[in-house]
């Protein structure tokens, strides 16, 4: 018998232990928890009538995926300012190719800021981690090798409105991803804009 993953057991306990709760829009501080199951018949994407017990040393390709998610958001406003961060911790267990299990550490953060009334913008980065498809990287059937994909996002924008329809915008971006495992296709990648 497998047992749940400790932080599954968390998430659920939080998630039966509280009582129904609302957030308000004046909400400093949320806490979150999820838990979802996710099942897959041919986890590795091995072609029909594939021998499984050659390729893998199972009987099957099949995957349950327990994914469990704990977190926390902050969003306040300190006069012209609001300062908003969500942080999560994304835990991925599986349970036939325990070697794929990781934890992702997910993040993203704004400060949306403001000189004046009419100069503002906002100063934004973001990580999110989650695992690729084996429909990406077909043919690799080894079950320990985790290939994850990495986003990071972060910029910089501000305006000065000139008047009731004109404004002057100015901002740039940096965006990358990043994979453990070379891909067929979404290959690393980085890119900056500016506008």
């Amino acid at each position: 018998m497998l047992l749940p993953h400790p932080l599954s057991l968390l998430a659920l306990c939080l998630l039966l232990g509280t009582a129904p709760a609302r957030a308000q829009k004046q909400d400093t501080v949320m806490f979150k928890a999820s838990y979802a199951l996710q099942t897959d018949s041919n986890l590795l994407r091995l072609p029909a009538g594939a021998n499984t017990q050659a390729l893998l040393g199972t009987d099957s390709a099949d995957e349950r995926i327990d994914v469990t998610t704990l977190g926390l958001s902050f969003n306040k406003a300190y006069s012209l300012q609001r300062i908003e961060l969500d942080l999560s911790l994304v835990d991925y267990a599986y349970q036939n190719f325990s070697g794929l299990s990781f934890t992702a550490r997910n993040y993203s953060a704004a400060w949306r800021w403001s000189l004046t009334p009419r100069l503002y913008g906002s100063l934004s980065t973001d990580r999110n981690e989650a695992p690729n498809s084996f429909s990406d990287y077909q043919g690799n059937t080894a079950t320990n090798q985790r290939n994850r994909r990495t986003n990071t996002n972060s910029g910089f924008d501000a305006t000065y409105e000139l008047d009731g329809t004109w404004r002057l915008l100015g901002g740039f971006t940096r965006a990358s991803q990043t994979n453990n495992l070379a891909l067929g296709t979404g290959d690393d990648y980085s890119e900056t804009a500016t506008n």
